[in-house]
């Protein structure tokens, strides 16, 4: 049976359905969320060094949700035969590979940054300034090491039922080269290799803080006992940098999950049969081949669930905004990192 193109964009878009509804509610909590912490963090937190990679983390995860998830749902999944024309594409998957490198590479340096702060000492070295230099090489280097792709991939055109499909895909010139499957294995490399960087450095933060924690306490005794002064001491301060820790370690950690879920599926689609994959996982498929996407909208909702703060100036906004009072409280919380 001979179906048009227009015909098999309807087909094609009703079997995907549930993609396109999975990357519209993730494109609306990645926008709004990622929109509230840019101006929670602009207004009510001072300036300091995780403030600086936070707004850095929420301008790179915006951009995605306001714009490349539209994009694939427009011309991927509803007019991917027709509209979808190869300069499109190839601009889709660079974007989408160079700002999800960028948001973890991000999350990974942040990691570095607190450990030599706390651990070894030397805040003095990392000043605001170095620290947003800093995230302008990452981000700079993410888009650099992702031009190749640019190269890679493309409109392909498979014959299949006597028509000839347009597909963004791996051009077959290079799905068999060495250098593009090397160069694939590298990126995943790359990524594992941030991940344990990252989980390494908040398990000796973790460390640190702990010990840290204990020898304050047996400070606190060691006086008491000396003085004969049973009155209540004022808890050590190392709780708030130990939440703080904990909260970036599980962003880091639920981001990494998403983005290389998505490395994992685009390196078997290289070596295995996308056919056979499709057949497996069936309606998942799209939504797994696109789980990247959640990683741009997490870090705002760990923000909600483990920074009272950041929930406390959230309920503030809307208060504000309800009343028509545009002004905001100007006391900010003791940055302790």
């Amino acid at each position: 049976m001979n179906i048009t193109l227009s015909e098999a964009e309807q087909i094609y878009f009703y079997e995907n359905l549930p993609t396109v509804i999975y990357l519209i509610f993730v494109s609306v909590i990645g926008t709004f969320g990622n929109i509230h912490t840019i101006i929670i963090y602009l207004l009510h937190y001072k300036p300091s060094h995780h403030r600086i990679f936070i707004l850095f983390l929420a301008f790179v995860d915006i951009i995605p949700c306001c714009f490349l998830i539209p994009d694939t749902i427009v011309f991927s999944l509803r007019y991917r035969y027709t509209l979808n024309v190869d300069v499109n594409c190839k601009l889709l998957i660079f974007f989408v590979e160079a700002f999800g490198l960028s948001s973890v590479t991000i999350l990974t340096v942040f990691s570095i940054e607190r450990y030599f702060k706390i651990c070894c000492s030397v805040e003095k070295h990392f000043s605001c300034p170095k620290i947003k230099i800093v995230c302008c090489l990452v981000i700079s280097g993410a888009f650099f090491f992702c031009i190749p792709f640019l190269i890679y991939f493309g409109n392909d055109y498979p014959m299949q039922d006597s028509h000839v499909w347009k597909t963004c895909t791996v051009l077959n010139m290079y799905r068999d080269k060495i250098i593009f499957r090397s160069y694939l294995v590298t990126i995943f490399g790359l990524c594992i290799l941030m991940f344990i960087t990252a989980t390494v450095a908040y398990l000796l933060l973790g460390c640190s803080l702990y010990t840290q924690n204990r020898r304050s306490v047996f400070e606190n005794v060691h006086e008491m006992n000396n003085d004969f002064d049973f009155r209540p001491r004022r808890h050590s301060s190392f709780g708030k940098p130990t939440k703080t820790i904990f909260m970036f370690f599980m962003a880091t950690f639920i981001s990494y999950v998403f983005f290389l879920s998505a490395q994992i599926t685009v390196f078997l689609l290289t070596y295995w049969d996308s056919g056979l994959m499709l057949q497996s996982l069936g309606r998942f498929y799209g939504i797994l081949l696109r789980f990247h996407y959640m990683s741009h909208a997490v870090n705002p909702i760990v923000y909600g669930f483990l920074d009272i703060h950041f929930r406390q100036k959230c309920k503030q906004l809307y208060k504000c905004s309800f009343v028509n009072i545009p002004k905001f409280s100007s006391d900010r919380p003791v940055d302790f990192l």
